[in-house]
């Protein structure tokens, strides 16, 4: 999800980020998992780390997010951290980085396929494998990739949001975390803890993560009042008053995501800081024209970026959404556009607390023609398709897009064999699911 712009406080943990990518440049393991509850800023926290980093010819920043409704992706957060790394590279760069790992980067990025093709990288007839064997290549061909792709330097490798990730990418973190020998790789792992519970999928990694000595565990916490008041000077653009401060601080616990919240309260009539979120939520939306809203509650029901040619394609119940309809959406501040490095334009809700609130202010009779017009929309990706088929209480047409969400993703994945990540459907059995010396961070 895209991030707010305001930056405050978080010394400490840059700090033990940047220790950890030196380390990983001598080839030491450069392991750290950064937790904590939602809108506490991890991923802002990781884009301004990102942000510091971008003037230093010898880091990679390679990053990746899981989503909800792309659980039964195989590698899908591990795929969006590697592609854009991959793809500026010129034809014999990215040759020399990919180099034996042909066919399984090839399975991994296909929108990269036709020109590793092009460099002779993929043979004709790649070797058959248990999936086992097929499983330990691709995390092998991998690796071999990112150690290439650092050169003298090192890569940053941040996945975010783990507790939504597939089984294939909680498993490629296994492996990593099993290897013994150096790499220039500094592993950053995000995930919320209070969203594991007792039978989580991630309940085994999350518990590997946790008693692995390798890795140094950054909680992320609330911030302090003196870093609340820096936060509300550079959104309002001068110093607030004493008893906006002391409210802010009460009501926001030191969640920088519910101080900004309040923050854009201030500007509705009726609304009051001691406000639940989703009320204050509701308030912000009741201000918008109908198409806004619409658009805000297709985002929001998508749970993930979406590029700007598919939403306006999605063909809702009340019609189409139009362009004035998406600026205003950003524009309100609810809502951010930001574009790729191959020029992708992409929206999103500004972050997942907010899209939870938005949903939750519809009914189910409401919801569901959403997430239906959103899976006839991404007919083309199965695993995506299945999972707003569910939302939308459409069970039979749900198991049908599994099944072929699983035959597409056999090339990368045959599943978890733990059954862990059964999905059951009304009537059914279980279904598996488818498969140079660093330069000191400024």
């Amino acid at each position: 999800y895209p991030v707010p712009m305001a930056f405050v406080g978080r010394d400490r943990e840059l700090a033990r980020l940047a220790a950890g990518l030196e380390r990983a440049a001598d080839r030491r393991p450069g392991r750290l998992a950064l937790t904590g509850p939602t809108g506490i800023g991890v991923s802002r926290l990781v884009t301004e780390l990102e942000l510091r980093l971008a003037d230093l010819p010898d880091v990679i920043v390679a990053r990746g997010t899981a989503h909800e409704p792309l659980g039964g992706v195989p590698y899908a957060p591990l795929a969006a951290a590697l592609e854009p790394a991959l793809a500026r590279l010129p034809d014999e760069r990215l040759a020399a980085v990919v180099g034996p790992a042909g066919t399984e980067v090839a399975a991994l990025l296909p929108r990269l396929a036709e020109r590793l093709e092009g460099l002779g990288l993929v043979p004709e007839a790649p070797l058959r494998s248990s999936p086992d064997q097929q499983a330990s290549r691709l995390a092998e061909g991998i690796l071999g990739t990112l150690d290439r792709l650092a050169g003298q330097g090192v890569v940053l490798l941040a996945l975010e949001d783990l507790h939504w990730a597939d089984p294939g990418t909680r498993r490629f973190v296994e492996t990593v975390l099993r290897i013994g020998r150096g790499l220039p790789v500094c592993l950053v792992l995000a995930y919320r803890p209070d969203e594991i519970h007792r039978r989580h999928p991630m309940r085994g990694l999350a518990t590997a993560i946790e008693t692995d000595g390798s890795v140094e565990r950054l909680n992320v916490g609330p911030l302090e009042r003196h870093e609340i008041v820096r936060l509300l000077e550079a959104l309002l653009g001068e110093r607030p008053s004493g008893a906006f401060v002391a409210a802010v601080v009460e009501g926001s616990g030191g969640n920088p995501l519910i101080a900004e919240q309040l923050v854009a309260a201030q500007v509705h009539e009726g609304i009051r800081l001691s406000d639940p979120f989703d009320d204050i939520v509701r308030a912000r939306l009741a201000t918008l024209s109908v198409g806004a809203a619409r658009c805000l509650r297709l985002l929001a029901a998508a749970r993930r970026p979406l590029p700007v040619d598919t939403i306006l394609a999605v063909d809702l119940p009340d019609g189409r959404l139009s362009k004035a309809s998406l600026a205003e959406a950003i524009a309100c501040g609810l809502a951010a556009e930001s574009t790729s490095r191959d020029g992708r334009r992409t929206m999103a809700i500004l972050h997942e607390r907010h899209a939870e609130a938005i949903e939750a202010l519809g009914l189910p009779a409401e919801r569901q023609p959403i997430h239906d017009a959103l899976a006839r929309t991404l007919a083309a990706a199965p695993a995506e398709q299945a999972w707003h088929l569910e939302a939308a209480m459409r069970f039979a047409a749900a198991r049908n897009a599994h099944l072929a969400a699983g035959t597409a993703a056999e090339r990368l994945d045959s599943g978890d064999r733990s059954g862990r990540d059964a999905l059951a459907f009304p009537g059914d059995g279980p279904v598996p699911r488818g498969p140079g010396p660093l330069a000191r961070v400024p």
